[in-house]
């Protein structure tokens, strides 16, 4: 694991719950980007519920992922491999409370500050 101290300014730290929530607005069936949703237990007894769990393909098509993505991420990885670094795959995963792979105790993290690069060099 790499960890770069102060790589995005605390505007760009503050900026990525946003970012989260626009790509997770992106509209279900219009476009190449990918979401999907999970099934979990609903409150009060009410069966189970759809919650988005993954927004996938997004960077390319979002303006503020993309420079994100395509600009400090890429830069970093493609200075540590010594290469051009390439995108392989973008993904969010949006984690609650009784869900896959759930962080059930999220509020002791802070999620905005995770931040997973799939960033690979051509070999």
């Amino acid at each position: 694991m790499l960890w770069i101290k102060n790589g995005l300014t605390l505007d760009e730290i503050d900026e990525l719950p946003t970012l989260a929530a626009e790509a997770a607005n992106l509209p279900k069936d219009k476009g190449p980007w990918l979401i999907h949703h999970e099934a979990v237990e609903a409150k009060g007894n009410r069966g189970e519920e759809k919650r988005l769990c993954r927004v996938e393909n997004f960077c390319k098509h979002h303006k503020g992922w993309g420079d994100l993505c395509f600009g400090i991420v890429q830069d970093v990885v493609s200075q540590v491999e010594r290469e051009p670094a390439v995108l392989f795959k973008d993904k969010l995963n949006y984690k609650g409370p009784g869900g896959g792979g759930s962080w059930d105790s999220a509020s002791k993290l802070e999620p905005k500050h995770i931040l997973s690069a799939s960033l690979y060099t051509e070999r």
